[in-house]
């Protein structure tokens, strides 16, 4: 009777543990107990022991999976909260169409001095914390954050070049 996915699963996860902490022969016996009761190939099942549970990018594509996570908890989780709040995203927004949707390279080094310019002639309206935040954010989080707004971008433009039937 052949085992179902969960079952594997739940076999793999504990078979795993062990082989984690296991010498060599007792390596080599894990290895053919899973082959056993899973019917995995050989060169599957030391790959699915070693790395079980760990971040791995899979040759196609570079996907980032993590390994036979059985459970939504065992998956990892952002430990940093985000910098860069919705306050900062719609003022750079402004400040990136006000500069004619220019790269984050381009835009990042003039920040420090345009923000101020901005408010001052009050296209701009921004608090303490939101501005030092703008004034310091890197291109690649600028490239990062406006990623989405930039693909939009791109398709309203083509929209407008397509003609008219």
């Amino acid at each position: 009777m052949a085992l179902t996915m969960q079952e594997k699963q739940a076999v793999t996860k504990e078979l795993a543990r062990r082989y984690a902490r296991a010498n060599r022969q007792m390596k080599n016996a894990i290895i053919d107990q899973v082959i056993g009761i899973a019917g995995y190939n050989r060169s599957y099942a030391t790959w699915l022991l070693r790395t079980y549970g760990r971040r791995v990018t899979l040759p196609a594509g570079g996907k980032v999976v993590i390994v036979q996570a059985a459970t939504r908890d065992e998956t990892r989780r952002r430990s940093r909260p985000r910098v860069y709040d919705e306050r900062v995203f719609s003022a750079l927004k402004r400040v990136w169409r006000i500069m004619d949707c220019i790269c984050g390279k381009r835009l990042a080094p003039f920040l420090p001095e345009f923000v101020p310019i901005l408010e001052r002639h009050e296209e701009l309206v921004l608090d303490a914390d939101t501005r030092s935040r703008l004034s310091t954010i890197s291109a690649a989080s600028i490239d990062r954050l406006l990623a989405e707004e930039k693909a939009r971008q791109r398709n309203l433009e083509r929209a407008g070049d397509k003609p008219n039937s």
